[in-house]
């Protein structure tokens, strides 16, 4: 019974806490957010996500954008210049979340630019740049099991890319395969796909 009885106060304290959160993003706070959480957001309304986070624990903005809008809601209180050790794990991650597709807006819009990106840094084996341009949440769910993959395929993929042309487009959606077709079955094709508003790099295919 007692066990019982910590569950329920639990549960009730869960969707107390959720529904007082502040904020026009108050996920942002209470859960893990996943890609498609920010695919459709644009740029100002990603900062203002990840920025509403730090305001929570009242922390005092010095950008005058951040400080205006900030200082419009009844239930910011500036307190402090540092609120990093208030953070959760979950906010933690969230901010980074955040952060990689507000880098990934700048240039993943364009599928040329897109691109162009993705073919010098996989070129380069430059992973950290890579990373910002994976889709996450079906083939790649963690940086580790995309670094991984990419040592199993990049000789792969970088076969693909030379081929510099797309060579099939999935009717119904915005996605775009590249790489050498073989004897008509054979393949080794890179997958790109436009979710919300931004092209990523979808996963690798290899059959034959």
């Amino acid at each position: 019974m007692m066990r019982l009885l910590l569950f329920f106060w639990a549960a009730v304290w869960g969707v107390a806490q959720a529904q007082t959160l502040p904020g026009d993003y108050p996920q942002a706070s209470q859960r893990l957010l996943t890609q498609t959480d920010v695919c459709e957001r644009d740029a100002q309304t990603l900062k203002i996500m990840r920025n509403e986070i730090f305001a929570r624990y009242g922390y005092i903005f010095k950008s005058p954008d951040l400080q205006q809008h900030f200082q419009a809601q009844a239930w910011y209180t500036p307190t402090s210049a540092d609120v990093t050790a208030q953070l959760t794990e979950t906010e933690k991650a969230n901010i980074a979340l955040i952060r990689r597709q507000e880098d990934h807006l700048k240039i993943g819009e364009d599928f040329d630019l897109f691109y162009s990106a993705f073919e010098q840094a996989a070129q380069r084996n430059d992973l950290a740049s890579l990373w910002k341009l994976v889709w996450v949440g079906e083939f790649f769910e963690s940086e580790a099991q995309f670094r991984e993959s990419w040592a199993h395929h990049a000789a792969e993929i970088r076969e693909a890319l030379r081929d510099g042309r797309p060579h099939l487009v999935y009717e119904g959606e915005q996605r775009l395969a590249f790489g050498p077709w073989y004897s008509g079955v054979q393949y080794k094709q890179v997958i790109f796909q436009k979710r919300g508003r931004c092209w990523y790099f979808h996963s690798v295919m290899i059959a034959g």
